[in-house]
């Protein structure tokens, strides 16, 4: 059976036309219950007519299918397809039956292209190889018809379905060919089938692939799910048509996944786009199938790539919104319950995260705040109220040296919290902005020339109050998510340390180190977990063909049957309890984070 498969996997679209096309009975113009004399004799016939350059008609050569080339070679390649058994199986499958009056009848209508005829003749009756014949019609339209090819083809198979779910197909064979059902037992009969539509179905698919039609392939696979066609028809399929697309994604992951380590993290950003890019419409084809066991495994498998290298990214360069694009785009593929609840624990920090970026993502820590003061209206000053925090009650500001209290250029820019009476408190330092750039560029050298002349006179800068009431809060930390491979929060600008904090301090570093400790330890818990999970499935998978098997008839090893079902279970409750203990020692890890968070804050708290 694996043979067959494999052999059906490397055929293409030209098998159809040699099944149908250049059908062994419509090249020889016989019947399907043609003896062996009758095949030779018709194969001499029709040699004598190409030896002197002339082809013989037939009333089922049927010029509507195609150009039918009865040439010395051609006659031979039928002639040997009729006299192995199991080509000539495949060849009757894909031709007519003509085994009544009425078969006659819907012949002599295809024969003057009156192809709606024939189908309401064949329609009418209720002769189960009459259901067989509209399948075959069906699929001969469907070869010929591109814009319809997804209707007649969806027919095909429903016929097909009616038609093997009323008869046994190895019965009904042996009632007009019995060398093939004394060559094979009933379940290679059943074997062939599978075969047969492989090279049926596989064509189109491939070809609804290519073309990237993914509405066609989505109504197929829905119709085909809901069809009456035997288990191991339709899990053949699926298989033919998922291989091709799971190896390539199996490729993209297996040479994507280590990239995390990278200290290039503007490559990462790159890199984890291309591979989205790259994978997204191989995925977006894979849920066409609506297989969803190969959907989840699929999209949790990439999904977790790139939420790795979101976090990755967003932990070593603190560009939180891009670290969002990538989780958003992460989102996208993700079906599991568990990846999707470590999804959801991490985009909510890198939301804050993203959200602080734009205040405090450029802000640089300072050691002590800057001079300010006039004298005779010369010195420096704050001009300007831009990009307002309401959490912090605190806005960016541009210190001006200043003539005659007259802005002349800026000297830097910094992030302020206004506490009256011309007293600030300095959070840290800003980048200018492109205005400010552009007048220092313009003011600088006259305002060198004239501070030159005036600095020579007597000034004096008054230094500003530093003394921040103990009302004040700091703007707090983004909270570290429930994860270990969880996106750091940004520093935040801290005032020197003072030698009372050194305790607190040294009790802070200790419990980092814990935590850290912790989250190496849940790391080699989640690929343990995750190597469980993949385990599972396969062995899912195995026992579900197991069970397709055994309703269809097949032998199945009930002892193996029974050792995989014990090992399935076992390996769940080992799943099961290995989660548990994660959750236990996540309830840990989140007491000491947040208490560690609340002796951050009041050490912040305490330096300010």
């Amino acid at each position: 059976m694996k043979k067959s498969q494999e052999s059906s996997r490397s055929s293409n679209i030209h098998d159809r036309y040699d099944l149908l096309t250049n059908n062994a009975f419509r090249m020889l113009g016989i019947s399907i219950t043609a003896s062996k004399r009758e095949i030779l004799k018709r194969v001499e016939e029709i040699e004598t007519f190409v030896a002197i350059g002339q082809s013989p008609k037939f009333k089922t050569d049927f010029d509507f299918i195609g150009e039918l080339g009865r040439n010395k070679e051609n006659i031979k390649n039928a002639l040997q397809v009729l006299e192995n058994p199991k080509t000539k199986l495949l060849h009757l499958l894909s031709w007519f039956w003509v085994l009544d009056d009425f078969d006659n009848l819907a012949i002599e209508q295809l024969n003057e292209k009156n192809i709606d005829s024939a189908t309401k003749i064949w329609s009418q009756n209720q002769n189960s190889h009459h259901k067989k014949n509209l399948a075959v019609l069906q699929n001969i339209l469907a070869l010929h018809d591109p814009s319809n090819d997804y209707v007649y083809l969806n027919s095909s198979v429903k016929y097909w379905a009616d038609f093997i779910s009323s008869v046994d197909v190895a019965i009904s064979v042996s009632r007009f060919d019995q060398e093939i059902v004394k060559r094979y037992t009933n379940t290679e009969v059943s074997d062939i089938l599978v075969d047969y539509f492989d090279r049926l179905i596989r064509p189109f698919l491939e070809k609804w692939r290519n073309e990237n039609d993914l509405l066609k392939i989505k109504k197929f696979f829905f119709s085909l799910n809901r069809s009456s066609l035997p288990p191991k028809i339709i899990t053949n399929i699926k298989e033919g048509y998922l291989e091709p697309l799971s190896t390539k994604i199996d490729k993209l992951c297996d040479g994507f996944s280590n990239s995390g380590g990278s200290d290039d993290y503007e490559k990462l950003y790159r890199d984890t786009t291309t591979f989205h890019q790259n994978v997204e419409p191989l995925y977006a084809q894979i849920k066409s199938s609506e297989d969803d066991f190969v959907i989840e495994h699929y999209g949790d498998k990439i999904g977790n790539i790139i939420l790795n290298n979101s976090i990755d990214y967003g932990n070593k360069s603190e560009q939180w919104q891009k670290s969002k694009d990538l989780c958003t785009i992460a989102d996208s593929y993700i079906v599991g319950t568990l990846l999707r609840e470590r999804f959801e624990s991490n985009i909510k920090i890198i939301s804050k995260n993203a959200t602080g970026e734009r205040t405090w993502g450029n802000l640089k820590p300072i050691s002590e705040a800057p001079g300010l003061g006039t004298f005779n209206g010369i010195g420096s000053k704050l001009y300007g109220h831009s990009n307002y925090d309401e959490e912090s009650k605190s806005y960016e500001t541009t210190r001006y040296f200043v003539m005659l209290y007259v802005p002349i250029f800026p000297i830097d820019r910094y992030r302020v919290i206004d506490q009256s009476n011309n007293v600030y408190r300095f959070l840290g330092k800003v980048p200018f902005r492109p205005f400010d750039k552009w007048h220092l560029a313009i003011a600088i050298l006259a305002s060198l020339i004239f501070l030159f002349n005036i600095m020579s006179e007597n000034t004096h800068n008054t230094p500003s109050s530093y003394n921040p009431p103990s009302s004040y809060t700091q703007p707090p930390d983004p909270v570290q998510p429930p994860d270990p491979a969880q996106p750091r929060a940004p520093a935040q600008p801290r005032a020197p340390a003072q030698p009372r904090t050194a305790e607190m301090k040294q009790r802070i570093a200790i419990a980092k180190q814990e935590l850290k400790s912790m989250e190496d330890e849940f790391r080699t818990t989640q690929d343990s977990l995750n190597n469980m999970k993949s385990q599972l499935s396969i062995l899912k998978m195995q026992l579900k063909q197991d069970q397709r098997d055994a309703q269809i008839g097949l032998f199945v090893d009930e002892l193996a049957y029974d050792a995989k079902r014990s090992r399935y279970n076992n390996m769940v409750n080992d799943y099961n309890s290995t989660l548990a203990a994660y959750k236990d020692k996540y309830r840990e890890y989140k007491n000491l984070l947040e208490a560690t968070n609340r002796d951050v804050h009041e050490y912040n708290a305490m330096i300010k």
